[in-house]
């Protein structure tokens, strides 16, 4: 009784346009985030 062969390999997804642009808005705000706490931080000093 030997053990049955590996299953072939799983169909690959194809990673579309929408993945860079929700990589490209979340980079967008973390950067708008960051701008926004250092301009905050620059009129505590006043």
């Amino acid at each position: 009784m030997a053990q049955p062969g590996l299953p072939s390999a799983p169909t690959q997804a194809p990673i579309d346009g929408g993945l860079g642009l929700l990589a490209a808005a979340g980079g967008a705000y973390a950067y708008k985030k960051l701008k926004s706490k250092s301009k905050q931080d620059n009129n505590l000093d006043i």
